[in-house]
C-alpha cells in the first residue's frame, strides 16, 4: 500500500484543484450579491479562469518541462495557497481577477504534469488503475469539495469556503512535502517538441473533440445553480444535494472506467458521448420534481466522467513520447471549451436561462459527430464494437 501514496498524494492535489475551479459553479448567486454584480458577471470568472489556463498551459508546460517533477508540484501547491488567502480576505472583484489569475497558472501546469507523474509513481504494471486514482481525486472534488463547498459557503460567506480551500491545500501540500519522492523530469519536451505533435492528425481529433464537448456540457453545468432554483424552483439545500449526486455519479463512472475502457473501449466510449447529449437534452424536463433531476444527473455525471477518461487515454496512447506536453494541450482545449461554454451559458442566461439545456446538447451532437469519424483509420463504424487495449 506504501507504494501507492504518492499517487494517492497527486490524486489529492487533483481534488482540490477541481474543487477550487469549480467552486463558483455551487456559489454564483451569493459571490454574485457579495460581489455587487449580477450572476452573468460573476460567471464571466469562469471564463477568465479557463482561457488563462488555455493561453498558458502549453508554453508553462514547456518551460518547466525539465524541473524536478517535486519541486514543481509544490511550487504549484505554493502559489496556490497564496491566491486562496487573497481570495478569503479581498473584498472586491478585481482582487478575486487577480487570486483566480495566480490559481488559472498553477492550474495550467498542474494538469499537464498530474496524470503522467501519478502514473509513473504507481506500481509497475498499474497503468489503468493510477490513472483511475487520480481521475477519482478530481471527482472527489466534484462528489464532496463543491457541494461541501456550497454548503459551508451558504451557511458562513463565499469567502469562507476559499479559506478553508486554502488551508485544505496547505495541510496536502505538507503531506507531499513527506511523501513525494524526488522525481527527475522524464520527458525532454521542451518548446522544441510543440510543433510535431500538433501536426499530429488524431492529436488534433481528439483535442477537437475535447473543445465542441466541453463547451456544450459547461454552457450548461455553469449555470445549474440558477437554472435549479429559477427553472426547477428548487430550494438551495436541495441544489447541494443535486451537485452531490452528480459527483457521486462522477465516481461512479471513475470507478467502472478501467475494466470497460480495457475491454470495450469503443463502444463504451459511444455510449457514455451520446448519454451526454441526451442528459443536456432532457434538462428541462427533468428538473419539473426532484427525483427526475436527481435521476438525470446521475446518469449525466457518469456518462460524463467516463468520456473524460477515454479522452485522457486517448492522448496518453496517441502522444506517449512526449505526455507531459499532450497532456498540456489537453489541459489548455479543456478550459477553452470551460470558458467558452461559460461565456455562452452567460449570454444564455442573460436573456433566456431555460435554453441552456438545449444549447448544450447541440454542442455535444456536434462533438458525436466528431467522434464518429474513427480516429485511427477513418474506416467507419466498425471499429465501435471493437475491443482496444491500452
Amino acid at each position: 500500500m506504501r507504494a501507492w501514496i504518492p499517487t494517492f498524494c497527486i490524486s489529492f492535489a487533483a481534488f482540490i484543484f477541481v474543487t477550487s475551479e469549480f467552486i463558483p459553479v455551487g456559489l454564483l448567486p451569493d459571490m454574485a450579491r457579495g460581489l455587487g454584480r449580477t450572476e452573468s458577471q460573476t460567471g464571466t470568472l469562469m471564463t477568465i479562469y479557463a482561457w488563462i489556463v488555455a493561453v498558458l498551459s502549453l508554453p508553462l508546460t514547456a518551460y518547466t518541462a525539465r524541473l524536478n517533477r517535486r519541486s514543481l508540484m509544490l511550487w504549484l501547491l505554493g502559489i496556490f495557497v497564496f491566491a486562496h488567502v487573497i481570495a478569503a480576505f479581498g473584498s472586491n472583484f478585481n482582487l478575486l481577477v487577480l487570486s483566480r489569475t495566480f490559481v488559472a497558472s498553477a492550474h495550467a501546469v498542474f494538469w499537464g504534469i498530474a496524470t503522467p507523474l501519478g502514473i509513473r509513481l504507481a506500481p509497475i504494471g498499474k497503468r489503468e488503475q493510477a490513472m483511475s486514482v487520480v481521475a477519482t481525486g478530481a471527482t472527489l472534488g466534484s462528489v464532496l469539495g463543491i457541494p461541501l463547498g456550497t454548503f459551508v459557503g451558504q451557511l458562513l460567506g463565499w469567502q469562507f469556503s476559499f479559506g478553508a480551500i486554502g488551508v485544505v491545500a496547505a495541510v496536502i501540500f505538507l503531506v507531499l512535502l513527506k511523501f513525494l519522492p524526488t522525481t527527475p523530469s522524464k520527458n525532454t519536451s521542451t518548446f522544441s517538441s510543440i510543433g510535431p505533435l500538433l501536426k499530429r492528425k488524431d492529436l488534433w481529433l481528439v483535442y477537437l473533440l475535447t473543445v465542441v464537448l466541453m463547451t456544450g456540457h459547461f454552457s450548461a453545468f455553469t449555470f445549474i445553480t440558477p437554472y435549479l432554483q429559477q427553472v426547477g424552483h428548487l430550494p438551495a439545500q436541495l441544489v447541494s444535494i443535486v451537485l452531490l449526486a452528480f459527483g457521486l455519479a462522477g465516481l461512479t463512472g471513475g470507478f467502472i472506467a478501467p475494466k470497460l475502457l480495457r475491454d470495450h473501449f469503443r463502444l463504451s466510449a459511444f455510449i457514455a458521448l451520446a448519454v451526454v447529449c441526451l442528459s443536456l437534452l432532457l434538462l428541462k424536463f427533468s428538473v419539473s420534481t426532484f427525483p427526475t433531476t436527481i435521476l438525470l444527473v446521475i446518469v449525466w455525471g457518469v456518462s460524463f466522467v467516463f468520456f473524460n477518461l477515454v479522452l485522457q487515454n486517448l492522448i496518453l496512447t496517441i502522444a506517449p513520447e512526449a505526455e507531459d506536453v499532450a497532456m498540456a494541450g489537453y489541459s489548455g482545449i479543456y478550459n477553452i471549451g470551460i470558458g467558452g461554454g461559460a461565456l455562452i451559458g452567460s449570454l444564455s442566461a442573460a436573456h433566456h436561462l431555460e435554453s441552456i439545456g438545449y444549447i448544450g446538447a447541440v454542442l455535444v451532437a456536434i462533438s458525436f459527430g466528431v467522434f464518429l469519424i474513427d480516429l485511427d483509420s477513418f474506416a467507419g463504424l466498425t471499429w465501435l464494437f471493437a475491443s482496444r487495449s491500452l
